[in-house]
């Protein structure tokens, strides 16, 4: 049995037991699209997603880049990129720009060539909106949100006052979009609740004891509605989904913080304690995922930002055995090659492909999310030692709805901005965007070879 048509924008409504509103997104089921699954049946084409995933204190330029270039077998991972081998055909990875402007905090030059293509105002700050908000014009205004702004370490930064290690997201100069850190209020916000709470204006301890419920508990209603018009595949999907937003919200409540720490480095760091949140707790990120995921399949928004550490931060890695500060001590100092810091980005390059493999097992229109998806993974610098923004580190993961081929290594002159990725970026969304910052860092011609 074949489904009936659905509306694309149908949604789950529950009550809560205080007399609020809970909503359970669906993901794009088969009765929304057209009989070849490529389109919606009411018309238009499947959305194209972006998301950046930011990562601070950059990598190790020798470990990241590929000893050759071209597609398919003639380039070959580097050793930074074995991490994530699995995805190698959704890559686009771009090696050998720069930064051009030059005038700035050591840290955040790169991060403005990339993410405004302008010159930072007063050395530190954004000079316009960023690369995510300029997308989400584009393609978030027909979603619920327009954008999220996510976030996972709020280990402390070493630059203090520094809007951009806060956010790498802005709606204008002055006008930052703060990540939210907590798991459980991201639920909240998608789904209108808090997790495991059916009540409304009543005391967390007194919701648990009395209306605990789980939202699907709450859309019983909607859902027996909903099966009757499903066939079989539509049924599978819509388990799946139900299933997964249950042990989610059951798993999330435990997940809301992160574990403090106080304890000093070692005895040359006497004077510095690591910062209450500082480190990168793997199950906070699993859920965080997951809600990402969900929001980007069920529609919600098409935008996401997220920092999973933020710019010259102090995040404590002791459970991989470095013992220094991975800023001060390791990313600055470390002689050679950086074999300590080399642990660490490795380490969030195995987060990033969790995500990865999260959109890869979300089906969509005969593949996944992450065919219709395109993933930014950057960091503020290349080199922390030298505060080089040279070698700039940017990968695009995902083919975005078949606009990237994918399994590519593009290098280009050093003499080339950072910009030229975004303008590349912003014309996969708007063919008809001409340019990008302006300066040094201006942008007008889309880098070749990744479509």
């Amino acid at each position: 049995m074949k489904s009936k048509p659905i509306a694309r924008r149908t949604v789950l409504r529950g009550i809560l037991a205080g007399g609020g509103l809970v909503a359970v997104p669906l993901p794009r089921l088969g009765g929304m699209l057209n009989n070849s699954g490529t389109a919606y049946a009411q018309g238009g084409p499947l959305p194209k997603r972006f998301v950046t995933w930011f990562f601070g204190n950059g990598i190790v330029p020798p470990r990241w880049i590929p000893s050759s270039q071209g597609t398919g077998q003639q380039w070959q991972l580097s050793e930074h990129l074995q991490e994530i081998a699995a995805f190698k055909p959704y890559m686009s990875l771009v090696t050998g720009a720069r930064a051009l402007e030059k005038e700035g905090e050591g840290h955040i030059i790169g991060m403005a060539a990339l993410f405004t293509g302008r010159r930072l105002i007063n050395r530190v700050d954004p000079a316009s909106e960023t690369l995510d908000q300029m997308i989400a014009k584009k393609i978030g205004s027909n979603t619920p949100f327009r954008s999220l702004e996510l976030g996972l370490s709020q280990a402390n930064p070493n630059l203090k006052g520094v809007e951009f290690s806060r956010t790498i997201s802005h709606n204008q100069i002055n006008a930052p979009n703060y990540p939210i850190y907590s798991a459980s209020a991201v639920f909240t916000r998608l789904f209108g609740k808090a997790p495991g709470d059916g009540s409304a204006g009543q005391s967390p301890a007194k919701a648990r004891s009395r209306f605990r419920q789980l939202t699907v508990d709450l859309v019983k209603g909607d859902i027996e509605r909903l099966r009757k018009r499903l066939g079989r595949e539509d049924l599978l999907r819509l388990d799946q989904h139900l299933d997964g937003i249950q042990q989610l919200e059951k798993q999330i409540s435990p997940v809301q913080g992160v574990k403090s720490c106080s304890a000093k480095l070692d005895g040359s760091f006497s004077d510095f304690t690591v910062a209450q949140k500082s480190g990168v707790p793997e199950d906070v990120h699993g859920a965080m995922t997951t809600l990402m995921t969900y929001a980007l399949a069920c529609d919600m928004t098409r935008v996401i930002s997220y920092m999973w550490s933020l710019p010259a931060a102090h995040v404590d890695y002791r459970f991989l055995g470095i013992e220094g500060d991975i800023h001060d001590k390791i990313s600055h100092l470390e002689e050679g090659d950086q074999p300590q810091f080399t642990k660490s980005v490795h380490y969030t390059l195995r987060q990033f492909r969790t995500y990865l493999e999260a959109l890869a097992a979300t089906p969509e229109a005969g593949g996944s999310l992450l065919d219709n998806s395109v993933t930014l993974l950057t960091s503020e610098l290349s080199f922390g030692r030298t505060h080089s923004s040279e070698e700039f580190p940017m990968l695009l993961v995902g083919k975005a709805g078949g606009a990237l081929r994918g399994d590519v290594h593009v290098r280009l002159p050093s003499t080339e901005s950072t910009a030229r990725m975004a303008l590349t970026l912003l014309r996969l969304f708007d063919p008809t965007v001409e340019r990008f910052g302006e300066g040094k860092d201006l942008a007008q011609k889309p880098i070749e070879g990744l479509g």
